[in-house]
């Protein structure tokens, strides 16, 4: 399956290692296009993450991550 990272070598070998596991770690969004922001929801959601919030600019984000202090930032 293309869309499977652990099916894509490149991906699946994490520095020779398996992927690490990311369930429970907490997420913050913050992306401007809206289908980029649905896919990376979906890569939080498939792997057993936390959406702790989402923003479409720099200074929520800002905020976002300064209240909600995620793991994670993906942008």
């Amino acid at each position: 399956d293309a869309t499977n990272p652990q099916t894509m070598p490149e991906v699946a070998s994490f520095a020779g290692s398996a992927l690490p596991d990311l369930t429970g770690k907490r997420v913050a969004i913050i992306e401007d296009e809206g289908v980029t922001q649905m896919l990376l929801r979906q890569i939080v959601k498939r792997n057993n993450m936390i959406l702790v919030g989402s923003a479409t600019d720099g200074a929520s984000g800002r905020d976002l991550v300064l209240r909600e202090r995620p793991d994670i930032v993906l942008m």
